[in-house]
């Protein structure tokens, strides 16, 4: 057996297992987990046709209108799944969430720069000095750090949504931090934080790419990536925080299986509960 098939063998197993627990399918799991990569594949051999390239990444095309809306999910989800916590006694929990709410809102904004095109609102002067496409948004601002600061928090936030699962959430734990096993997502979605990881290290690596126009339009998919793994991770907490506060106090525990009551099926033993 090689390296690869090894690691492979390891890795789906507790995708699997984890993915359960939270009541999803294992054909589910798997499509959500290899479909970073395939999309990647597959919209990168656009770029040999141009004018369909230009049109899946275009400003208010299919992948920014999908991110919006992928963002704008993900952030009502972690909002109720924090009032949920509120009410489950869980502040720091309901805190956490809270702020990340609020910061997929302040994203899910920004992607289509408030609503600009579509109210036909005009860009302030002094905003449009310092905003090279001339939006109303903060993440087009050149001036140092504004812009260099969004780009390291994409690869903090793909990276910690990349390893983080893999530390809280398999069999055996390595981190039982419950907080920190709160903030980690499903396993089966990692790949969704570790593309854009990838991508913006790769862009930190190799400024001045080739085609720099394609490289960052292409940043587009990464971001509907992580956009998707926000949604499914705060959907996914959200329900599991709905049987009530027994039930959605567990939900955030970092247990394992057969942990220290003994054996247990795999959704009580990970403490959430499946989707209905």
């Amino acid at each position: 057996m090689t390296t690869r098939s090894a690691a492979i063998g390891a890795v789906l197993p507790e995708i699997h297992r984890d993915a359960l627990g939270d009541g999803v399918p294992r054909r589910v799991a798997a499509t959500v987990f290899w479909l970073p990569f395939l999309g990647a594949v597959l919209l990168a051999a656009t770029v040999a046709h141009r004018p369909l390239f230009y049109v899946l990444f275009q400003e208010d095309g299919p992948i920014e209108w999908t991110q919006f809306a992928a963002f704008l999910g993900a952030a009502l989800c972690l909002a109720v799944a924090a009032w949920r916590l509120v009410r489950h006694g869980d502040h720091l929990g309901a805190l956490l969430i809270g702020i990340g709410a609020l910061g997929i809102f302040g994203i899910a904004g920004e992607e289509i720069s408030w609503g600009q095109r579509l109210l036909g609102l005009e860009t302030p002067a002094a905003l449009t000095a310092v905003n090279h496409q001339n939006e109303i948004n903060v993440h087009n601002i050149t001036a140092f750090p504004v812009q260099r600061i969004g780009n390291w928090l994409q690869l903090v936030l793909g990276a910690a949504g990349l390893l983080l699962p893999w530390l809280t959430r398999t069999r055996k734990p390595l981190v039982t931090v419950r907080a920190l096993r709160l903030l980690s997502p499903p396993l089966f979605v990692t790949a969704c934080f570790g593309l854009l990881f990838a991508y913006r290290a790769l862009r930190f690596l190799w400024p001045a790419s080739v085609d720099i126009d394609v490289a960052v339009k292409f940043g587009e998919w990464p971001e509907l990536c992580f956009a998707l793994g926000l949604l499914i991770y705060g959907l996914l907490l959200a329900r599991g925080l709905r049987a009530g506060t027994e039930t959605g106090m567990r939900t955030a525990a970092p247990t394992g299986i057969g942990g220290a009551h003994g054996p247990a099926t795999t959704a009580e033993s990970d403490g959430r509960v499946p989707l209905s």
